[in-house]
């Protein structure tokens, strides 16, 4: 396609310039990796690829040839997560004819260990697993000095704290490209790794960041505009370039809670706003706060979820500890501290007011003024509700929500030739609601971070297989959100909502995308009157950000009534 081939001369004329490369930033299904694959090979007539001698030293362990300073030259060098291995492979194998470019698929206990082997392959294909290792022990792959280092969905690497991070820009090569259609996903600091990994001039300390760059966005956005070449679907279908992409629509599904599932969320909720008095008199950690939340969000997809907070006894027994992810786990920590950074704010105990149905911050205050905090007043209200023997926690009793997503999935679907994918962030709730659909005679297949990776590509291929039987695929949002290409299915259910909404377009993308030939359409749960509606803001104040970086436009704090509000603590 037209726009293909501009960003093929964008990305050969990047790869002359200093830096060396740059961000392709296309929005998801537009075919980066396509593009890379067609730059590799134009490239080739000007790289060479030497030769293994085997009179060549390379024994001995990796400080030894580090201490040497002696790297081998070698090829293209692609990074992606292990779901995303084999599709590389494939559309390097299907798109590029003969052995015009030799790939190695380097993962796994048996993977090469030899430098002077690697260096040989045209494309080497590896995980950002597999460089957090070898960067611990000095592996072969720290011994190349690549031709061009390929870093897909690289946003993964975006906090600079992370050891991934560091292992990424540790690796030597001349050319660097990230891949990513969400540059930017909670906050502007961001885009700092991916342009630290391109050694950008001055961008190797956070401090020139903060004290140059981050409080000056003309200054990032004139940065972005040289190194970052980003199209979005809504833009090529205005210039005419997306004609064949079929029409996508989100619809709203609006929960309410049963009259037994809201009395558990609602004696949680008060649970949470003591907690958070607590919190505001600096007694409570904020991560606890973000922990309570985490559990209201899993009572909107089932109750049964929180059962481990629960004693057999008089009343709850909140637990610090979950199941969720931890990509989820690193959004909670960066929502704590971007509270903690703003509890100087916190002047307006007094104004605070909680829903029309719980008591009031400002009577708990008085309440715990003259003595240590005490829930017990929760604990005895909560006895009844919160007691492990309440049939509401019981996982083969479908939750409200799950009752309407079997009835979208056996009506808008089953009965039509479509197929749907339901996307969770917990794999338990995946797992129930499989069970149930299972109950109901309906066949699904699973795919999430448990699934061996050799066994991932099967699982796509029979899912988009028109002929394929099962018809239901159960997605986990963090194995699934990105690279994926799912066009076998049309219908998206993201049955919860995320802290990032970034994660969420991505699983979209994963069946709205080039090669899709039915009517999309985005089935989006949330539950009515529930912390999920409150995130639901959250959400576009944190795309709202990333379009200023991306776009120049002004971006949005968080604000101390938006924290209020998430917490429902806001005036009514």
């Amino acid at each position: 396609m037209r726009y293909q081939r501009q960003a093929l001369e964008w990305m050969y004329c990047r790869e002359k310039e200093d830096p060396k490369g740059g961000i392709l930033a296309d929005d998801m299904g537009l075919g980066k990796t396509l593009t890379m694959i067609a730059l590799i090979l134009a490239r080739k007539p000007t790289e060479r690829i030497e030769a293994a001698n085997d009179d060549e030293d390379d024994e001995g362990n990796g400080c030894e040839w580090s201490l040497k300073l002696k790297y081998y030259p070698g090829g293209t060098l692609i990074i992606c997560p292990a779901s995303l291995l084999r599709q590389w492979e494939f559309e390097i194998k299907s798109k590029v004819s003969g052995n015009q470019l030799t790939t190695c698929i380097h993962h796994g206990q048996k993977r090469e260990s030899k430098r002077k082997l690697l260096r040989t392959y045209n494309i080497v294909i590896t995980t950002y697993t597999i460089v957090n290792n070898e960067y611990k022990v000095n592996g072969p792959l720290f011994g190349i000095e690549w031709k061009r280092i390929v870093l897909d969905e690289g946003h993964i690497i975006r906090n600079h704290k992370s050891q991934t991070s560091v292992a990424v820009c540790s690796l030597r090569g001349l050319c660097r490209w990230v891949l990513t259609g969400t540059p930017v996903h909670n906050k502007q600091m961001d885009v700092y790794t991916l342009l630290k990994f391109l050694q950008y001039p001055q961008l190797d300390a956070p401090t020139y960041w903060k004290r140059c760059v981050g409080k000056d966005q003309l200054h990032l956005n004139t940065i972005l505009k040289t190194l970052m070449l980003r199209r979005t679907k809504a833009q090529l279908q205005d210039m005419g370039e997306l004609s064949n992409l079929p029409q996508k629509r989100t619809e709203l599904i609006e929960i309410e809670l049963d009259k037994d599932e809201r009395k558990v969320y609602q004696r949680v909720m008060d649970y949470t706003h003591e907690v958070f008095a607590k919190f505001l008199k600096q007694k409570a950690e904020s991560y606890e706060i973000f922990v309570l939340l985490l559990r209201l969000r899993q009572i909107c997809c089932h109750p049964g979820l929180i059962v481990s907070m629960l004693q057999n006894g008089d009343g709850p027994q909140i637990s610090f500890e979950s199941e969720a992810s931890d990509s989820e786990f690193d959004d909670v920590q960066q929502m704590s501290s971007e509270s903690e950074a703003m509890k100087s704010e916190f002047d307006l105990l007094n104004k605070l007011v909680t829903d029309d149905n719980s008591e009031t911050v400002r009577d708990i205050l008085s309440n715990s003024a003259h003595g240590d905090w005490d829930a017990s007043s929760i604990s005895k209200a909560s006895t009844k509700v919160l007691k492990q023997s309440n049939s509401v926690f019981d996982l083969k009793r479908p939750s409200s929500k799950m009752r309407k997503a079997l009835e979208i999935l056996t009506t808008s679907v089953l009965k039509t030739n479509d197929k749907a994918i339901v996307v969770s962030q917990w794999i338990s709730v995946l797992e129930i609601l499989g069970s149930h659909l299972e109950e109901a005679g309906i066949s699904t297949l699973a795919f999430n971070g448990q699934i061996p990776v050799k066994k991932r590509q099967d699982i796509i291929t029979e899912f988009n297989d028109p002929s394929s039987k099962k018809r239901i695929l159960l997605l986990s949002l963090t194995a699934g959100g990105v690279g994926l290409n799912l066009i076998g299915a049309n219908h998206l259910l993201l049955f919860d909502c995320h802290w990032n909404p970034q994660l969420e377009a991505q699983a979209q993308d994963r069946i709205y995308r080039v090669g899709q030939k039915k009517s999309v359409t985005i089935h989006k749960f949330v539950c009515k009157d529930t912390v999920e509606e409150r995130i639901q803001s959250l959400q576009k104040r944190k795309l709202a950000l990333a379009d200023s970086v991306l776009s120049g436009g002004k971006g949005a704090k968080l604000t101390r009534d938006e924290l209020e509000h998430l917490f429902g603590m806001d005036k009514r």
